[in-house]
């Protein structure tokens, strides 16, 4: 699985397999610059940074998501008081 994050226009948080095939968004909605990314595989989850909305939040992936998609865990958010950085940042 390859994990990613897409700052374009329409912002997105998304999974693929290795050569490209079976693209999923995972996330679409309430992103503004998400730069940051990191997989727990043990317990599905992906979390993501968005660094003007300050924030890391996390997705849970796999067989056994909602109906409507993947279970956004909104509870997770985290408010930062600084700019995240990235690696255009430094």
């Amino acid at each position: 699985m390859l994990f990613f994050t897409d700052a374009g226009p329409q912002p997105w948080v998304g999974m693929s397999n290795l050569d490209g095939s079976a693209v999923r968004a995972l996330v679409t909605e309430h992103l503004v610059t998400p730069t940051g990314i990191a997989v727990d595989y043990l317990n599905q989850r992906v979390y993501y940074a968005d660094s003007k909305r300050r924030t890391v939040e996390a997705v849970r992936y796999g067989i056994d998501t909602h109906k409507d998609g993947p279970e956004r865990n909104a509870a997770l958010v985290k408010q930062f008081e600084r700019k995240l950085s990235s690696y255009c940042d430094i």
